[in-house]
This record gives structure tokens, sequence and C-alpha cells, in this order.
């Protein structure tokens, strides 16, 4: 549960950088907007899944206790 939850908070934080980084490119141009906020959609699912799983490992938080 701790995994689910972690990666729902880093991907709630990633996807509000990716909108903010989708409204400043946006200014320039509405087309490309799209494709980054679907590009980095990709990149923050991925991220925030592998960091998630960093973060949540059993056998590393054994290791930090040792």
């Amino acid at each position: 549960m701790v995994l689910i939850g972690s990666f729902v908070v880093l991907l709630v934080i990633g996807e509000g950088v990716n909108v903010g980084i989708s409204l400043l490119v946006e200014r320039f141009s509405e087309a490309a907007s799209l494709t980054v906020f679907f590009a980095l959609l990709i990149v923050v699912i991925i991220a925030a899944w592998q960091i998630a799983v960093r973060c949540t490992d059993p056998r590393r938080l054994q290791a930090r206790r040792r």
C-alpha cells in the first residue's frame, strides 16, 4: 500500500510540473504543447514508478536499519 501511495504522490507532483511546462510551451505553439504534454506524461509515469519502487524496497529499508 505504501508503494502505491508513494507512486500517486510522485505522480501528482510530476504532473503538476508537466502541466506548467506544457503551459509555457503553449505560448509558442498549441500543437507542440500537446506533444510535450504526452511525452512528459510517459516520462513522469515511468520515473514516478521507478522512484517509488526504490524508496519502498524492503531490502533497502532493512539495509538502512543495520
